[in-house]
This record gives C-alpha cells, structure tokens and sequence, in this order.
C-alpha cells in the first residue's frame, strides 16, 4: 500500500507534467528516469539519506532477508520491507520491467521528447531491452 508521501508524489508528478505541457513544448520535455535502487532505515529521521544501489542488488536483498517484494500500484513501483541483522528495519524502493513500462507509457501518454538517465553506472539489462521496444534511441552529443 503506498504511503501518504507516495501518492502526493505521484501526483505531483501529474501536476508537473499536466503544467509542462501547458507551457513547454512536448517535444522539449524529457522525463527523467532512475535506475537503481534505494534503501531507507524507517521511520526515516530527518537529514538521513537511502543507500543507494543496483537492481540486482535489490532483489539479492530481498532474497538474502526472505521477503515479498511487492508492487504498488499508486506510484507503479516495486518495494519491500526487511529487518536488518540489527534489528533495524528498511524500505527498499527500485525499478523492474513493470515500473519502466509504466514510465515509459508516461512519456507516450504525454507525447514527450523521451527518456532522460542520471546515474548509468547500475547495471539493468531489462530497461535497454525494453527502452529499444517503446523507443527510437537517439544519442545526442553535445
């Protein structure tokens, strides 16, 4: 079930879009897109930040802790809870085929420029195939 926080955010993605597109041309507007994973210590304490690493890694987790992961369909995402060897207890937020496709029919939706990447070095073998199936890959230089 997704939080509170997770709702206003995704509709706040909404708004975002829904006012960009008022004023911005579509074909200028990238949606940025993360591919790796996040993991908070919860209940998050102001000033802590997630650690942050692959995919693969996330699910390694998830296997190493014994839980479900699940899919939340208000921000399209998929997540897990665990209990650390210390008794402290995460929130591990990441990416998977059904999160991208979710993204990526976002962009069609929109009828926007594309995809834009920040953090390429976690590898994800699912978003390429996946990115060559909904989109023409254009790289840009400057």
């Amino acid at each position: 079930m997704a939080t509170e926080y997770q709702m206003r955010s995704h509709k706040s993605v909404s708004r975002v879009l829904n006012y960009a597109v008022s004023v911005i041309p579509r074909n200028k507007i990238l949606f940025g897109f993360q591919i790796y994973a996040r993991d908070w210590v919860v209940p998050h304490v102001r000033g802590q930040v997630a650690e942050t690493f692959s995919h693969q890694e996330a699910i390694r987790r998830a296997v190493k802790y014994n839980v479900e992961i699940k899919y939340d369909k208000v921000t399209e995402s998929p997540f897990y809870r665990y209990t650390d060897q210390n008794g402290k207890n995460h929130e591990v937020w990441f990416e998977d085929a059904r999160s991208a496709q979710a993204k990526f029919n976002t962009v069609k939706d929109y009828n926007l420029r594309g995809i834009s990447y920040w953090v390429l070095g976690y590898p994800y073998s699912q978003n390429w195939a996946l990115l060559e199936s909904n989109f023409n890959i254009v790289k840009e230089s400057d």
